[in-house]
């Protein structure tokens, strides 16, 4: 009976968000909307195919990412991974830009309780970034995000998830080096024990100045949903 309600609450903030995906149109709002399969190889590896949309309904830009992960599970501790992301900008029907970035990530996770684990990740990316008439451009940069999955009254169905991340521009020594800080407070529930539903709000911090701290805030809302075969 709790699990019921618990997920009719749920389902409630789903819809909400999802309504707000097409009435929201300010400049600095965006939307995402993400599916990622995941398929395990064996007791350590896994593999992981993501396809997601990213908009900003204000600029009439769009974007659809397509990731590929390989998870490997070196203890109940630590877990690498290593994979792409390729990134299709557009706008009114004409390709922007394309981005592939390549990356490699370290997790180490650290329990607090028996149904509640900290996760620190970090992550090294290679950016690709090829503009239409434009110069192109490659730079790397580190990400470290640190999140916390707690069940909801120790319901393991139903969880919060608050991420915040810190990323940081090997661009070049003269240049200011933090780009971008995002927190984020997710809200997911299993629909199944394969099939899970996730909602975020996400709040950034970007820095538009390479030479001095001038941020400027970016916020908007993500749904995904993570089906395991």
């Amino acid at each position: 009976m709790r699990i019921n309600i618990y997920a009719r609450l749920f389902i409630t903030a789903l819809l909400i968000l999802a309504s707000d995906f097409t009435s929201y149109a300010q400049h600095n709002h965006q939307e995402r909307l993400y599916y990622f399969g995941q398929h395990s190889l064996n007791e350590r590896s896994k593999l992981s195919f993501g396809a997601g949309w990213h908009t900003m309904p204000a600029d009439a830009w769009n974007r659809i990412e397509l990731r590929t992960t390989h998870f490997y599970t070196i203890n109940q501790w630590l877990m690498l991974a290593y994979g792409q992301r390729s990134n299709f900008a557009f706008e009114d029907g004409y390709l922007l830009s394309y981005e592939l970035r390549p990356f490699q990530a370290v997790n180490f996770f650290h329990d607090v309780s028996r149904y509640s684990k900290i996760t620190h990740r970090i992550m090294f990316e290679e950016r690709f970034l090829f503009n239409k008439n434009q110069e192109n451009i490659f730079y790397g940069r580190i990400r470290y995000r640190m999140e916390l999955k707690k069940p909801v009254i120790n319901i393991e169905s139903l969880y919060v998830r608050p991420m915040t991340e810190i990323f940081y521009s090997l661009e070049g020594t003269n240049k200011n080096s933090i780009t971008q800080w995002k927190n984020t407070m997710a809200l997911g529930y299993s629909i199944q024990n394969n099939i899970k539903v996730e909602a975020r709000y996400e709040y950034m911090l970007l820095n538009k100045n390479n030479f001095a701290p001038d941020f400027e805030n970016l916020n908007g809302y993500r749904i995904q949903f993570i089906h395991t075969f």
